[in-house]
């Protein structure tokens, strides 16, 4: 089994355990598999300010584990 780790983008007004992803413009979906994945937490960040300016936002890693 292998992991892959990135940064996502989650609305602030969602649940942390049932989140609500950016999954780019104004879309934003339940599933962690459709969401915007950023490599380095500042890259997510940046985005967020960028394109997300006024929304109320976390920034969180996610972890996915992939059977092999």
């Amino acid at each position: 089994m292998t992991e892959t780790a990135a940064w996502v983008i989650e609305g602030a007004w969602s649940d942390p355990a049932a989140p609500e992803y950016w999954a780019g413009s104004s879309l934003w979906v339940s599933d962690h598999m459709c969401a915007i994945r950023f490599a380095r937490e500042h890259d997510a960040k940046q985005a967020a300010s960028a394109m997300l300016d006024g929304v109320n936002v976390r920034i969180c890693e996610h972890v996915w584990s992939n059977a092999e």
